[in-house]
């Protein structure tokens, strides 16, 4: 989910951007919250743009 919010952002108008990074941001909440391992964090947070993982 998070690579399909990063090529919008990419294009986006700078008034457009702010809910695009909101809606990052509130992805990525959980994660920080229960992966304990910086590194699985990392894996969990990177941008899967084939969308399998």
């Amino acid at each position: 989910m998070l690579a399909g919010l990063d090529d919008p952002l990419l294009v986006a108008p700078a008034d457009g951007q702010e809910p695009l990074v909101r809606c990052r941001e509130l992805l990525a909440q959980p994660v920080e919250r229960t992966v304990p391992e910086a590194a699985d964090r990392a894996f969990a947070l990177r941008p899967n743009r084939q969308g399998i993982g």
